[in-house]
């Protein structure tokens, strides 16, 4: 999950801020209707770039990493999802003006978010 996220900022550039670190985790559930886990990563970018051309990039970047894309209506400017992912569930990217967002959500797993985030918390 991290390396898809890092591979789709460096392509798009500029500073990011971390809004949720990779180490952040969340309830799911799993297909078997047990509660599961997921990781949780979210950056953002303040400024603007020419969005339609960060999309496509970022379509190239999962397209190639085997992920279906597709792009969601959005009167803000470009916002894209992807699915399929081997270790990610979705990443989504909106190209907003001054609000440059990616997010990517791994895939559920067993366990517990909250003993997980716990056991992070006494580390």
């Amino acid at each position: 999950m991290i390396d898809i996220v890092d591979q789709t900022t460096a392509v798009l550039g500029g500073d990011r801020e971390m809004r949720t670190s990779p180490d952040y985790v969340e309830s799911c559930q799993l297909s078997s209707d047990e509660d599961g886990a997921r990781w949780v990563y979210r950056v953002a970018r303040s400024g603007s770039g020419d969005a339609d051309a960060d999309a496509a990039a970022a379509s190239d970047i999962w397209t190639s990493a085997g992920m279906t894309v597709d792009r969601l209506a959005d009167t803000n400017g470009p916002a894209l999802v992807a699915r399929g992912g081997d270790r990610v569930e979705t990443i989504r990217l909106s190209a907003f003006p001054d609000n440059y967002r990616i997010q990517a959500l791994s895939i559920c797993f067993a366990g517990d978010a909250d003993e997980i985030e716990e056991r992070q918390a006494e580390a």
